[in-house]
């Protein structure tokens, strides 16, 4: 094997994990899973943005576990999708909108989530092969890719 090929392999595999840990967690994204996650959107997501943007840092504070993980990655999406909407239709000033419909904002908030677990089974599999055999840390990766838990 030539050294460019046992360089780029693991990068190869790599990207493969990402994308076979990301289709599971986006199928279905737009179903409605739990009876908090209206309020934990508005909380964790609307709430920390609308204070950011009036400048009441004290107001980003969210105290649940993990809350500033939460609310940065609902912030991602809810920004994200409000700046897509604008390309295509007009829409209404930002904090109306981020306190609209939680069936518009559903996918937009759960996406970075889905973005964020599938990114790090590569990143677990890189780190694995430093300290155990190549195939063990594929095992351990595809076990994570496809456990419907993380």
């Amino acid at each position: 094997m030539s050294e460019k090929n046992k360089v780029s392999r693991p990068w190869v595999t790599a990207a493969l994990l990402f994308v076979v840990a990301l289709l599971p967690r986006i199928v279905g994204l737009h179903r409605f899973l739990t009876s908090d996650e209206n309020t934990n959107i508005f909380f964790a997501g609307s709430d920390v943005i609308a204070a950011f943007l009036r400048g009441d840092l004290r107001g980003t504070y969210w105290h649940f576990y993990p809350g500033v993980t939460m609310s940065w990655l609902d912030a991602i999406g809810m920004t994200t999708q409000y700046a897509l909407d604008s390309l295509r239709t007009s829409t209404p000033p930002f904090v109306d909108y981020i306190y609209g419909d939680i069936l518009d904002l559903l996918v937009a908030n759960r996406l970075p989530y889905a973005i964020l677990a599938a990114l790090a089974v590569p990143a677990l599999y890189l780190l694995a092969r430093q300290v155990m055999p190549n195939g063990l840390a594929l095992l351990g990766a595809l076990f994570l890719a496809f456990d419907p838990f993380y």
